[in-house]
């Protein structure tokens, strides 16, 4: 899945989108932030995480969380409203390709 985020520059992932709660995937839990902003319920930066990956995480809450490696050698935390819908994506246009 390619998509553009700021200045046009393209995200390219790969499958493996999975769900990131800290009680289902201890190992991408956020260790130590390289750079970032943290305050109350808002966290966003580089992290290390304990599986030793970098990540870009986004993240406003500690249940929904969805992890979203790329192929640039970092992955992406994000904390969404409804993860399901965001895993079913990639599921879904797999589908529509192969029809």
């Amino acid at each position: 899945m390619t998509t553009t985020r700021g200045c046009g520059r393209r995200l390219r992932t790969v499958n493996g989108l999975e769900r990131a709660n800290r009680e289902d995937a201890p190992e991408y839990q956020p260790v130590v932030r390289t750079v970032g902003t943290g305050l109350p319920g808002y966290g966003s930066g580089a992290f290390r995480l304990r599986n030793g990956e970098q990540a870009l995480a986004y993240l406003t809450s500690k249940q929904g969380v969805v992890h979203i490696p790329t192929i640039d050698g970092y992955a992406l935390l994000l904390s969404v409203a409804q993860p399901e819908l965001l895993l079913r994506i990639p599921r879904d246009r797999a589908r529509a390709t192969k029809e």
